[in-house]
């Protein structure tokens, strides 16, 4: 991308278009993709469509909050459940996945994001959106 590009003035037009195309075409195939392949729920009209995802958003904003009130405490959420969820799956006899596998699994989707230019630039036009919000 050209320093002309990024420099540019995004409208709000432009910003909700390059999130409707990030939401639209990744997050939403994903998020149903998850809940139907592990946990066999799929919506079977555009209600349940919308209720599953304003569920996931709420729960979403509860685990951020949980997040932020354990980092307080200092304590992490996240160790505790990874340790328990290990505890668990050893004495199921499965192997835990290592930490290292899993984050080369999300370097490489990342990077197969990267290289769609229609992603690519949704992801740009909100960075910059984002960061002229922030100047103003």
């Amino acid at each position: 991308m050209s320093c002309e590009y990024i420099m540019s003035k995004i409208t709000d037009e432009q910003a909700n278009a390059a999130f409707s195309t990030l939401y639209n075409e990744l997050h939403a195939p994903v998020f149903f993709h998850k809940l139907a392949s592990d946990f066999g729920i799929a919506p079977q009209n555009a209600d349940e469509t919308a209720d599953l995802l304003a569920l996931g958003g709420k729960l979403r904003s509860y685990y951020l909050a949980k997040q932020a009130e354990q980092a307080s405490a200092g304590t992490s959420l996240l160790k505790r459940a990874n340790a328990h969820l290990d505890k668990l799956l050893t004495g199921a006899g499965v192997t835990p996945a290592p930490s290292a596998v899993l984050e080369r699994e999300v370097k490489a989707a990342a990077a197969r994001v990267a290289a769609n230019p229609t992603y690519a630039n949704a992801i740009l036009t909100l960075q910059t959106a984002v960061a002229q919000k922030q100047a103003a």
